[in-house]
């Protein structure tokens, strides 16, 4: 049972890197042209396989899922944030200003009965 596993295990490994070495972009692999690294590990199914993923993958600088800079939620957006606190700011000092407002016309009437 053992010696089976064994052999689909490697068989599973040079699956897998052969269709990693098809499915990656020519211009990304390193060493030596594509179709030679495929030829390689078709010839020499563990070594090869082990050759590409030691020499030839491509190394990505970020991961290829990494989504790209498009729109942000507004609780992430750093400039929707400032813009929301300046409103609130503004409203604050609209609504001081008011009362101040209410509060002399208040004083001014108060005195012109008075008078």
């Amino acid at each position: 049972m053992a010696r089976y596993l064994v052999f689909i295990v490697l068989l599973a490994v040079f699956i897998y890197g052969l269709i990693d070495c098809v499915r990656s972009d020519a211009r990304d692999v390193r060493g030596i042209a594509k179709g030679w690294w495929v030829l390689i590990v078709i010839a020499l199914p563990l070594v090869g396989v082990l050759l590409w993923f030691a020499l030839g993958r491509p190394r990505y600088a970020e991961p290829q899922s990494a989504p790209s800079a498009g729109p942000l939620a507004p609780d992430d957006d750093p400039e929707f944030l400032a813009n929301l606190e300046r409103s609130r700011r503004r409203a604050a000092a609209d609504a001081q200003r008011q009362a101040a407002k209410r509060q002399r016309d208040q004083q001014f009437k108060d005195k012109g009965t008075t008078s």
